[in-house]
């Protein structure tokens, strides 16, 4: 749609017409992902005539540039399967084999190199930069674009397609090109296992964490866009799988992969590290009740991969907790995740029971408007006379109004800070 939006004329291509030959417009709405503006441009391009849909490859229409943007699938251990980005290009070779190959989707190193040989296409290799919730910013003004392609011809007609762009552009081969991908998400990864190891033996002496993040990114050397700030590390699937990517090439050509390994090893312990956080202030968690609030791992998505909060449920059940839940946008969706580890509830008002304690997730707008005061009054009649402790509220999202929660009368925690009383200034 961004394509479109640069004046290119794009047909958007189903590549799984041979199980989803109906597909059409109108259905296309249940495909988009939940991208802020995106449904307002598809409609502006489809009626400036610049976008339209088909399905499957055919050569009955000529394309300059295919270009190969499906999500790259990944098994419970984040490792890329090419299978179906390798099905595709097999089917452009048979009906655009004279067409530039343009590959977006998150590849492994060598994979641009095997489809030109494999398959006779010309391939230019753009690494995807989009952000969930962003993607449109990202795309048409994102700090650099780059254009791998072993030949400078091929690298201006792309950079032609893509004219209008407020970016940088960046020109190599193909391979560099892969690697770019792989060590950008691998730098933002290991900065943000970093920041949470540091954070989490800060949390034990009263550091103030987050100051030390402000200060490391006034750090010219460092920088403002750091990806230092203490949080729950990085989920969904795009910095995992670029990590695993380098794991395999390590382990292929027998070098080890310290740094990296310790990167993963760091970011799959938070949910252990937030369980032990909740369990010492409740005084352990069998038979506690904790109140998960958000499941996906951003405020402006819906999407469950790699939920942190998943996890956490996970975590918390495997140690006796009954685990409540409660987030907004989930009401319709497929909560089948969820089954066995949350019990959902649909609505604020329908949080009859007490938590010994509350795990904000995600900073979903909606929970800024919480009544804290009547769970808080709840809690009051419903607390036993022999129990000290007031709930807690840890918020891991650090965007909470801790003023409001403590006045509620609650205990409350940022995400590895100590813990603040109600009355406590």
């Amino acid at each position: 749609t961004c394509l479109a939006k640069l004046g290119n004329r794009v047909l958007l291509v189903n590549p799984l017409s041979a199980s989803q030959k109906n597909l059409s417009w109108n259905s296309f709405p249940e495909l988009a992902l939940n991208e802020p503006g995106l449904a307002d441009m598809i409609t502006e391009m489809r009626q400036a005539k610049r976008l339209d849909y088909a399905n499957g490859l055919s050569d009955s229409w000529s394309a300059d540039i295919v270009w190969l943007a499906i999500d790259t699938p990944v098994n419970d251990r984040d490792e890329a399967d090419v299978e179906p980005l390798l099905a595709v290009a097999k089917s452009a070779a048979l009906t655009h084999s004279k067409s530039v190959f343009a590959i977006s989707s998150q590849i492994p190193l060598g994979f641009s190199d095997q489809v030109e040989k494999e398959y006779g296409l010309t391939v230019c290799y753009i690494p995807e930069n989009l952000r969930l919730g962003k993607g449109i910013e990202t795309f048409l003004r994102g700090d650099r674009t780059v254009i791998g392609a072993n030949t400078q011809r091929v690298q201006d007609q792309v950079r032609s397609l893509l004219n209008g762009l407020h970016t940088d552009y960046f020109f190599c081969d193909l391979v560099t090109a892969e690697m770019v991908k792989h060590a950008t998400n691998a730098f933002l990864a290991s900065s943000i296992s970093f920041a949470n190891e540091l954070a989490r033996i800060g949390e034990h002496m009263g550091v103030d964490n987050q100051k030390v993040a402000q200060a490391l990114k006034l750090d010219k050397r460092i920088g403002q866009g750091a990806y230092v700030a203490p949080g729950l590390g990085f989920a969904g699937g795009t910095l995992p799988r670029d990590l695993r990517i380098l794991q395999k090439l390590g382990n292929q050509f027998k070098i080890p992969t310290h740094f990296v390994d310790s990167i993963l090893s760091v970011n799959d312990s938070t949910s252990q590290a937030l369980t032990r956080s909740v369990s010492e202030y409740v005084g352990g968690l069998s038979g506690k009740k904790v109140l998960i609030l958000g499941y996906s791992y951003k405020a402006d998505i819906d999407t469950l991969r790699r939920s942190p909060a998943i996890e956490l449920g996970l975590q918390l059940v495997a140690q006796g907790a009954i685990v409540l839940g409660y987030d907004p946008m989930m009401n319709a969706r497929d909560l089948s995740p969820l089954e066995r580890i949350i019990q959902h509830r649909n609505h604020w008002n329908e949080i009859k029971e007490v938590p010994d304690a509350i795990v904000v997730m995600t900073a979903r707008p909606q929970f800024s408007d919480v009544d804290w005061v009547q769970l808080s009054q709840q809690s009051s009649r419903q607390t036993s006379p022999t129990k000290q402790k007031k709930p807690l509220v840890l918020d891991t999202t650090m965007k909470m109004d801790s003023s409001v929660i403590l006045g509620a009368g609650f205990s409350f925690k940022a995400l590895w800070q100590p813990v603040k009383s109600a009355n406590q200034s």
